[in-house]
């Protein structure tokens, strides 16, 4: 008997048996899909996890304002912060300590001049309008905008951040500058750095030969916190001083924040428990109890979302493992099931002489058939599926699913390994289950 012929006796053996056909085919189907939105399911899981990570890490963090006005005061404050910062887990204490001159006056743009190498270099540019974000310097109201710089590397809650040019201000004695100041005096970035400089306000040095370290993005922080809030929680320094011991007596501390940075979303919300309502000012307990803070309703939102891509997410995930178990076990059912209800044709067919090896490629070829029609199924049930999923998800979570075509592909193809070797395998023991 040929392969073809072999193929046309399983496929009327197949028809013959109409309706015992139509139940394997639905319960085949039913098994494939199952899988496939599992699959579907997995994989929106994943993506929206690190969509959600991206989305939302620059939200991660918390500040509490710096109250100190000398530096003992401050060094004292920054320890107990620091502190803090350990029991509520943060990964970074990002320190941006604001200094004014001595006397508390605010030094304007319009009253600074840079002497470098002994050169006098002034403001260039001038525009009116509000100050937005600390970047429009060139108003003759705006201020110049100094931090203190000390020497811990992760001070600006950003550690893969680097200048532009030159390097840390790790010495006592050295400054950084952003590029946007320079640009208010027309300066080079590049012509800048390892040079002595000296700040004079109103023809008074409040600064005197400190050297140039290095040059750095004026936004330096963006891409570590969230841009959508207003002024006061939106924070750019112009100048990062490390000052030299005898130079503090000429400075006071003038406020700043303590920024408590979190490296995902998921490490933020785990270190605290959340209570209260939205509409009522929700209230967030520390790990250790020790500071409270108020949650915005994106706050809350956020933090159920977490939620459920976290401990909800891995009991899903558990779930779904055990489901694809129990259809595994269902497959060698159907399997086992469908063979039971030929056993008479099949113990006729040994009877009147047919090989043993005949008789499983008969079998193997009737589930193939059987298993190629509920693919098919269950192929077209999965993009319906997955549509109406979609649907949903974008407008629950404003999140646009993909469909991985070729993850599907791999898995078809394993799938259908696998149910060769299942199929193989029940073939031979159901053969010496029911041989004479």
């Amino acid at each position: 008997m040929s392969a073809k012929d072999k193929w046309v006796t399983a496929l009327r053996n197949v028809t013959a048996g109409k309706k015992t056909g139509i139940r394997i085919v639905i319960g085949f189907a039913l098994c494939f899909f199952l899988l496939f939105c599992m699959m579907i399911i997995g994989c929106f899981y994943g993506d929206y996890c690190r969509e959600f990570e991206e989305k939302y890490r620059s939200q991660c963090y918390f500040f509490t304002d710096v109250r100190a006005r000398s530096f003992p005061e401050m060094k004292t404050e920054l320890a107990e912060k620091r502190t803090w910062a350990e029991a509520c887990g943060a990964d970074v204490c990002a320190e941006m300590i604001a200094l004014r001159p001595a006397d508390g006056e605010l030094v304007l743009m319009k009253d600074v001049s840079l002497l470098i190498d002994g050169t006098a270099e002034t403001t260039k540019q001038y525009s009116l309008g509000r100050k937005v974000y600390y970047e429009n310097l060139t108003s003759g109201m705006a201020s110049l905008d100094i931090a203190m710089y000390t020497d811990r590397r992760d001070w600006c809650g950003n550690v893969t951040a680097e200048p532009i040019r030159g390097t840390w201000p790790d010495r006592e004695g050295e400054l950084l500058l952003d590029n946007y100041l320079l640009s208010v005096f027309g300066i080079k970035p590049e012509s800048i750095v390892g040079k002595r400089i000296t700040i004079r306000v109103k023809n008074r040095d409040i600064l005197t030969d400190y050297v140039v370290s290095g040059v750095v993005d004026r936004a330096l922080l963006r891409n570590r916190e969230s841009d959508e809030y207003t002024l006061s929680d939106y924070h750019i320094e112009h100048l990062y001083v490390h000052l030299r011991g005898e130079d503090c007596e000429g400075f006071v501390p003038c406020g700043g924040t303590i920024r408590y940075y979190f490296d995902t979303v998921r490490s933020f919300t785990d270190h605290f428990t959340f209570s209260g309502k939205p509409g009522e000012g929700t209230v967030v307990h520390s790990a250790s109890g020790d500071v409270m803070l108020n949650l915005t309703d994106k706050g809350l939102t956020i933090c159920l979302v977490t939620f459920f891509t976290a401990k909800f997410g891995r009991i899903l995930l558990g779930l779904g493992t055990g489901i694809c178990v129990l259809i595994m076990l269902s497959l060698f059912y159907v399997l086992w099931f469908y063979l039971q209800r030929n056993k008479r044709y099949m113990t006729m067919l040994e009877c009147i002489g047919m090989e043993r090896s005949e008789r499983m490629g008969l079998r193997r070829r009737e589930l193939a058939i059987l298993g190629a029609g509920a693919l098919a199924a269950a192929l077209y049930l999965t993009l319906l599926f997955f549509l109406v999923f979609r649907y949903l998800v974008e407008r629950v979570l404003q999140f646009r699913p993909e469909f991985h075509f070729g993850l599907l592909a791999a898995i078809v193809v394993a799938g259908t390994l696998i149910f060769r070797v299942m199929t193989d395998a029940v073939v031979r023991r159901y053969d010496e289950h029911v041989s004479i």
